[in-house]
């Protein structure tokens, strides 16, 4: 109590005696900024043993790169009618508010020195609707929770809903061995007496705990696998598969693969772990799929003490698996959990979400553990809630085109060069008056971009891209011939690289053509100048590519030809051979029973 009080309330003092040491040390040589940082940090360093009970730093959360859950800040009219609050500690919640482009409203939670909890709400609520945001971790998260609703309730909110990232108690969702409650149904009748009008929560331990609410009180069980899956498709995964580690997550297994399967355009297969009988508890579980040279993504909804994951790691290293990382929606991490993970030699990752509020010391962390922010997740739900829209479509992952091609394609860096000149090129010819002034050097920039997207295109991209090149070759004597040639294995050819090179191939001229237009009729030559030269070089290209591609065509046709000619002489063959067979035995029988007739009659003839 006395290290917490020193922390905040001699905070003006340690500032002052900062200033006045960094002043002094001003005055012998260096910037006052540094001295003063210096100064902070010798202050720091000599209460760290004071304060290294309450020291804490939470995970470092992340998001995926792309943006596939979250459209944007709420509308302004809309946020006018919204309340948002959080109980104590819960970080999310400020993650929510900055995401919905709202502020967190004022709301007093604290526990008198008898241990009961006052909570007192700082706003005027009547006739809003109320979000307030808290995992159920702790009984006293749940208690600020209920006193929150009610204090709600009673300042005459219009409606209120219960932001839960983490429900609470929701694995006691019946009788495992009688004469016990079921918490969760429990839970869910001390909320609605408080007054909850609508619950939203993320992967709820089991489904049925939504039916343990009255009908009147809708609840909104959010999915967090695909934002899950979204980020290992975003991750560098050779072979991917999903596993199961336990029947029951089986169907939360399938849901995953089904994201990253659509994510990844391409299928992943799925495996489970048979778990054993609790008397071999110490035998690893049977595997059920092939693992083996793959990259596992181990899938749960929770993580408590790690021993489910660690012996599932176990279980597919065993197996052949080459990496091992897992996913788990929420992150509880009892006992000595982080550390049993981060021993764990077979498990490389761990992905997990910030539903949970966890806090560690800085030496109990992990680099293996990795927290994904679902935040972006709840505040674009929370905002369709408001706004009354449909959360369906917010679970639906988005990719561009443009994105897949340049993420999905099989020469990413090719594809990459493909288009960097090009765009260059009409960039500067648009915008480069803006920030230069002198013509010819912009002239010369142009004829520098396109000459070097000509050879780019001509000697490179083309022949990984679509496996195409043409040339001109001079022979001996002197004479010269174009060459157009395809790649023999017409196959081999990725369909996104070859969507990227002929969208480039036709679309950078199509657009320079229409600025020719447009220089004509405005009488300048000048830039019309620089047109033409990109016309030209990119004709010439499409030209040379164009008869590379019949090529190609003619090859397709002449291979699918041989193959059926193929296959019919071999079928014809093998007619005509069996119809000669059946001839020559037929002929060689004829003449066996001529050759007998024959002896019989000369037999006859002499005995007569």
């Amino acid at each position: 109590m006395t290290t917490h009080f020193w922390s905040q309330s001699s905070a003006a003092s340690r500032r002052v005696f900062a200033l006045a040491t960094a002043g002094v040390s001003g005055l012998l040589g260096g910037s006052l900024t540094s001295q003063y940082e210096l100064s902070t940090a010798l202050l720091d360093a000599g209460t760290e043993k004071e304060q290294s009970s309450l020291k804490r730093e939470w995970f470092p959360n992340t998001t995926t790169r792309h943006w596939h859950f979250y459209k944007g800040k709420l509308n302004p009219s809309a946020a006018k009618s919204m309340k948002l609050f959080k109980v104590a500690d819960t970080p999310i919640a400020d993650e929510i508010a900055t995401y919905l482009g709202v502020e967190l409203n004022d709301m007093e939670v604290k526990n008198f020195n008898d241990g009961e909890t006052s909570v007192v709400v700082k706003e005027n609520v009547r006739g809003k609707r109320v979000y307030i945001v808290s995992s159920t971790t702790t009984v006293d998260r749940l208690m600020e929770l209920l006193l929150a609703i009610s204090a709600m309730r009673r300042a005459s909110a219009k409606k209120i809903t219960a932001v839960i990232p983490f429900y609470g108690y929701a694995r006691m969702d019946l009788m495992h061995k009688g004469r016990e409650p079921i918490a969760a149904a429990d839970i869910a009748r001390m909320l609605e007496t408080m007054g909850v009008d609508h619950v939203v929560s993320v992967d709820l331990h089991s489904a049925q705990i939504e039916g343990f609410f009255k009908p009147q009180i809708p609840v909104d069980n959010l999915r967090a696998f695909p934002v899950g899956a979204v980020y290992f498709s975003e991750q560098s995964l050779g072979k991917p598969i999903v596993v199961a580690p336990h029947s029951a997550a089986v169907n939360r297994a399938a849901t995953f693969r089904d994201t990253l399967s659509r994510t990844l355009d391409e299928f992943v297969p799925l495996a489970f772990v048979i778990r054993k009988h609790q008397l071999d508890e110490d035998q690893p579980g049977e595997l059920v799929g092939d693992v083996r040279g793959k990259d596992c993504i181990v899938v749960d909804t929770l993580v408590d003490t790690g021993s489910t994951l660690t012996k599932t790691a176990k279980v597919l290293k065993a197996n052949g698996a080459r990496t091992v990382s897992a996913f788990a929606v929420h992150a509880r991490y009892s006992a000595h959990a982080v550390q049993t993970l981060h021993d764990c030699k077979e498990l490389d990752k761990l992905v997990t979400t910030n539903t949970i509020p966890t806090h560690m010391n800085v030496n109990e962390m992990s680099p293996k553990i990795v927290t994904l922010s679902v935040a972006p997740f709840i505040a674009e739900v929370i905002s369709c809630i408001h706004t009354k829209s449909s959360i369906i479509q917010v679970s639906k992952t988005k990719f561009t085109s443009i994105q897949k091609a340049v993420t999905r394609a099989k020469h990413p860096v090719a594809a990459f060069f493909h288009l960097l000149f090009k765009g260059l090129a009409l960039f500067l010819y648009l915008f480069g008056s803006i920030f230069i002034s002198n013509f010819v050097f912009i002239f010369v920039l142009c004829i520098l971009l396109l000459a070097f997207d000509f050879w780019t295109v001509k000697n490179v991209t083309g022949r990984l891209l679509v496996g195409l090149r043409w040339w001109n070759r001079l022979d001996e004597d002197g004479t010269s011939e174009w060459v157009f040639e395809s790649h023999e294995v017409v196959t081999e050819i990725d369909l996104l690289d070859s969507r990227v090179f002929w969208t480039g191939l036709y679309g950078a001229p199509a657009l320079w053509v229409m600025l020719l237009i447009v220089a004509v009729l405005k009488f300048n030559v000048e830039w019309a100048l620089i047109v033409v030269v990109a016309v030209a070089l990119s004709s010439a290209n499409i030209i040379g590519y164009t008869r590379c591609k019949k090529d190609a065509k003619q090859k397709m046709q002449s291979m699918i030809s041989q193959g059926a000619l193929g296959a019919f002489s071999s079928s014809a063959g093998s007619s005509i051979m069996s119809a000669l067979g059946g001839l020559a035995l037929g002929e060689g029988i004829s003449k066996g029973f001529g050759s007998a007739a024959s002896e019989k009659q000369s037999k006859l003839e002499v005995v007569v």
